[in-house]
Order: C-alpha cells, then sequence, then structure tokens
C-alpha cells in the first residue's frame, strides 16, 4: 500500500514537472545584437541565427531622434515589418505592422506599456492575440505570453548591457506568432529602458 501511494506521488511530482517546463524547448532561436553608435536615432539591430553567424535580419531606423524602425529580411532586403511610436516619461504607445506573405497584406498591430511599480509590463495587440510582454524587477529574462492563457510564447535574456550596445537570446517556444513580432518588441523595450536610464 505504501509503495502504491509513494509511486502515484512521483507520478504527479513529474506530471507537475513537466507542465511547468514544457515551454524549455525551443523551436528556434535567434541572436540579437544592438548597433555600436546610432547618433540621435531609435536604436538599430542585427538579428543573427543561434549559431550568430548568420546575418538574417536588420532593424533600421530612418527618423531622426527615433520614432519609426523598419525591419528587413536580409536574404531579399524586402520590409517584413514596421513599427512608428508615440513616447513620452509617464508612457509608449507603438502602432506596427507586419507584413503576411501567406495573403500578401500588412496586418495592424499595437504595443503600450502598462505602467507597474514592480514589473516593467507590455501589452501586444495582433491580428486577434493579446500578448503580455513582462519583465520581472532586477531580472535579465523578459517573457512573452498570452494575456489571457497560460504558457510561455517566447522569451529573451539580456546577455550583457553597457551603455552603448546590448545583446539578447531570444528563445521562441511556439510559431502561433511571426518572429517579426518579438523582433519589434525587444527593439521597443531596449529603447524605452535606454530613455529612462538616461532620466
Amino acid at each position: 500500500m505504501l509503495i502504491r501511494i509513494y509511486i502515484l506521488v512521483l507520478i504527479t511530482i513529474f506530471g507537475i514537472l513537466a507542465v511547468k517546463n514544457s515551454h524549455t524547448t525551443a523551436t528556434r532561436r535567434y541572436f540579437m545584437k544592438r548597433d555600436f553608435f546610432n547618433g540621435f536615432k531609435s536604436a538599430e539591430f542585427s538579428i543573427f541565427d543561434s549559431s550568430e553567424k548568420v546575418l538574417l535580419y536588420r532593424i533600421e531606423s530612418y527618423h531622426v531622434l527615433g520614432g519609426s524602425i523598419e525591419l528587413i529580411d536580409s536574404l531579399s532586403k524586402q520590409v517584413t515589418g514596421k513599427l512608428r511610436s508615440t513616447v513620452n516619461i509617464f508612457s509608449y504607445e507603438g502602432n506596427f505592422q507586419i507584413f503576411n506573405s501567406s495573403s500578401n497584406q500588412w496586418i495592424n498591430g499595437k504595443i503600450e506599456r502598462i505602467f507597474n511599480v514592480f514589473n516593467e509590463k507590455y501589452l501586444i495587440k495582433w491580428n486577434g492575440y493579446s500578448i503580455l510582454m513582462k519583465t520581472k524587477s532586477l531580472s535579465s529574462t523578459t517573457t512573452f505570453e498570452y494575456e489571457y492563457h497560460s504558457g510561455i510564447l517566447a522569451e529573451i535574456k539580456q546577455r550583457s548591457l553597457t551603455i552603448l550596445r546590448s545583446k539578447y537570446d531570444l528563445k521562441i517556444y511556439s510559431d502561433d506568432l511571426p518572429h517579426a513580432i518579438y523582433f519589434l518588441a525587444i527593439a521597443v523595450k531596449d529603447q524605452n529602458s535606454r530613455s529612462r536610464s538616461k532620466g
């Protein structure tokens, strides 16, 4: 009898651990590196594959004093994402577009910062999806998850932080959303963090 109870307890524990760690197998990994210097423009990034050698995308800024960025496919040289933002010391709001190659159409989305004393939090709305991007206070890890459902869609780990350059490891756990959304969101988060640190 005790053996059966012991086995049931072990099965329950392993089941809980399996659910808790179900997101640990990434379907795709990227490495993002902010450019060394951009002048007065928004931050620009190079996005590589997991080997950190193959350049896949660029995030470029074309407007002085920021506010507008584009995601460019390095192979085709085509723009696959756009974002234009309005930012002040109290809030952030950005409108973005992601190109859907299947329908050959641009799909609009919105990202806004949600005020929170202890955590950094953004709400992303795109094509009927509501996603939260959350960073706990003093943490170098940011997660993406559905607003009303559990489960992590993607995770960013900030590898290093300096005044001039940031490096990120991005792990994708679900292909429900275009990866371009994560790239643009990271650029937004990085830019806002830099702006706040400058006071």
